[in-house]
């Protein structure tokens, strides 16, 4: 069985144009730093360090965003 080809990774410039392309710009993002950066995973907020995005859906969790490093 042959290997399979590694997935391209994004930067996080790259993520943030195409998630407002698919929303039609219902959902655009505003950097802050480097565009260039790529996207290694995803990660809990708790987790995460600056090769990840993660995720806050729930205000509770309003202070592990600003602490955590994604």
């Amino acid at each position: 069985m042959a290997d399979a080809a590694p997935s391209a990774r994004l930067t996080v410039g790259q993520l943030s144009d195409r998630v407002a392309a698919l929303t039609d710009g219902r959902l655009q993002a505003d950097l802050s730093g480097a565009s260039d950066l790529p996207i290694d995973g995803v990660a809990p907020l708790d987790e995460a360090d600056g090769r990840h995005i993660s995720f806050l859906a729930n205000i509770r969790y309003r202070r592990q965003a600003i602490e955590s490093r994604a």
